[in-house]
């Protein structure tokens, strides 16, 4: 019998602990991004476009000891993505507007934290700036992975991100699978973040 209540108290013991050093809390703050862009059937002279933005992002995070889980959500302005080439060699761009979602594992290292993450995001047609294609731009799914550093400061986060991610959804409408053509699988895209963050 002593042994039982030992037993249980110790489990007891153990729960409680496990919960004193289990954290959650949130985040919101802005971020800047450039964004290199790489359209893998253009021809080389058309493949690669290049943007700047800025975004608002959004964060859950889980802390156990040196552990943290973060779910993050983010929107940013367009970034350019070249879609098609014209009779005349000049390319097709198109703005799209990301919305990001993923899911990081990060380390606590005292100020510095550390992390690894995975990534899916919609990427909706914004504006075409043509100038001698033949396919529109449409909205895409994206899914890539992300890994960074934090340095948080009391109540403040202070990032570098460094993203990719690739088109698995078509980003031209009524295209076939043709040299010329950006379409599923077709759009690689490579982003560079800074962010600041208020965590409570």
């Amino acid at each position: 019998m002593k042994t039982r209540i030992l037993w249980w108290l110790a489990c007891v013991a153990v729960v409680c602990s496990s919960t004193s050093a289990l954290a959650i809390d949130w985040g919101i703050g802005l971020e800047g991004a450039g964004t290199l862009s790489l359209a893998r059937s253009l021809p080389s002279g058309n493949a690669m476009s290049t943007s700047a933005g800025a975004g608002i992002i959004l964060e859950e995070r889980l802390s156990l000891a040196i552990i943290e889980l973060t779910l993050w959500e983010d929107a940013q302005l367009p970034y350019t993505l070249n879609i098609s080439t014209s009779d005349l060699g000049g390319a097709t761009s198109a703005q799209f507007i990301p919305i990001d979602a993923g899911l990081r594992l990060g380390f606590a290292l005292g100020i510095v934290r550390p992390y690894l993450g995975i990534l899916g995001n919609y990427n909706i047609a914004n504006s075409e700036q043509a100038s001698g294609g033949s396919y529109g731009a449409q909205n895409f799914w994206g899914l890539g992975g992300d890994l960074g550093l934090d340095i948080a400061v009391i109540f403040l986060r202070f990032g570098l991100d460094l993203r990719a991610f690739w088109s698995v959804s078509d980003v031209t409408t009524g295209a076939p699978d043709l040299p010329g053509i950006t379409t599923t699988g077709g759009g690689l895209m490579l982003q560079g973040l800074l962010s600041a963050r208020f965590s409570f």
